[in-house]
């Protein structure tokens, strides 16, 4: 049981209660819907933007302009890299 139905057991039989109904079944769509824009905006934002979503240890960086050292490679793997072409 949810507290959305919770809510709505609360109310009389009646017009009241289906008009509740009602708009609390269309908030929770629209919620979705926004919920799901903003998602998929995000996934774009970061395809084009090359990022990482918070929380990992990832760093966002652009691929180089030379092509040596792709963007994919971890920090640890670039500086290994480059300590051997010295």
């Amino acid at each position: 049981m949810t507290y959305q139905q919770t809510c709505i057991d609360g109310f009389p039989v009646g017009k009241m209660k289906s008009d509740m109904d009602k708009t609390l079944n269309e908030t929770q769509q629209l919620t979705s819907n926004s919920l799901a824009m903003i998602s998929q905006f995000l996934k774009y934002l970061s395809s084009i933007m090359n990022l990482t979503p918070e929380g990992t240890d990832h760093r966002g960086l652009l691929d180089s302009k030379d092509g040596v050292l792709p963007s994919w490679m971890s920090h640890q793997e670039r500086k290994m890299l480059q300590d051997v072409e010295k």
